[in-house]
């Protein structure tokens, strides 16, 4: 399958579906070999800028719970240090 003019088969039973690149470029495919080609060189079925805001969005939760955490602690640390 190194020929770039190759032609793939449509499946009539196979679904079409999108998949997206890393520069966002869309290509809906017709059959599983198309769409294995094109998973294979690196296409997904969500577009990458949406892999990235739930990358962040996790990475804001974390951060958030783990400060919270943090604060939290220390508040206790400070108030068991004052007893004593």
């Amino acid at each position: 399958m190194n020929n770039p003019n190759f032609v793939f088969t449509n499946d009539s039973g196979y679904e079409t579906v999108n998949l997206y690149d890393y520069d966002e470029n869309v290509v809906s495919v017709n059959s599983f070999a198309e769409c294995e080609h094109y998973v294979t060189g690196g296409w997904d079925l969500i577009p990458e800028q949406r892999n990235e805001t739930f990358y962040l969005n996790s990475l804001l939760f974390t951060s958030v719970f783990l400060i919270t955490f943090g604060i939290i602690y220390f508040i206790r640390l400070s108030f068991k240090n004052a007893k004593e």
